[in-house]
């Protein structure tokens, strides 16, 4: 490993521990453990995509005639707020979409992996209303396919089961 590719690392490792705001990361990860605690993984889930459900109602996007005009708006939307970047892909019956650096509270492993998940329901949320104002198919589902902490969040708009993606 060269010096570069260390250097490389430990600024990684060190935007990925300081993104989410320090006056914020507390509070949020209680808010969290709360939630979850409380209410269980489902519910959680559930009340996190509503918010990103409302977020986007409250934000939206204009009207795209490509995937590419598509990207670069949700791109700008997420520079502006800090919240990381968004890569869509289409396939042939499928469209995928990649969301990284987006903002972690936590310090432990848990607490991240708790900020990952909590994430992605975040975003599946905010992606449905989006791609159905953008023309989508509302009985389309948007699954959650990757949330681990420190990897990019991912996403299936698809018919098809998402096994074997």
């Amino acid at each position: 490993m060269s010096d570069l590719d260390a250097a490389r690392r430990r600024s990684l490792a060190y935007f990925d521990s300081t993104h989410c705001a320090s006056q914020w990361n507390d509070v949020l990860r209680f808010l969290l453990e709360e939630l979850y605690v409380s209410g269980g993984e489902q519910d959680a889930g559930a009340f996190l995509r509503h918010i990103g459900a409302r977020m986007a109602s409250e934000l939206t996007l204009p009207d795209q005639q490509t995937l590419e005009g598509l990207e670069r708006t949700l791109n700008e939307l997420w520079r502006a707020r800090d919240w990381g970047w968004v890569s869509l892909t289409a396939g042939e019956t499928r469209l995928t979409i990649e969301h990284g650096a987006y903002p972690v509270a936590g310090h432990s492993e848990a607490e991240r992996a708790r900020g990952a998940r909590a994430a992605s329901a975040l975003l599946a949320g905010a992606y449905g209303v989006w791609l159905e104002r953008q023309g989508g198919d509302s009985t389309v589902p948007l699954r959650v396919v990757t949330a681990e902490a420190g990897k990019p969040l991912e996403f299936v708009y698809a018919r098809e089961e998402v096994a074997g993606h």
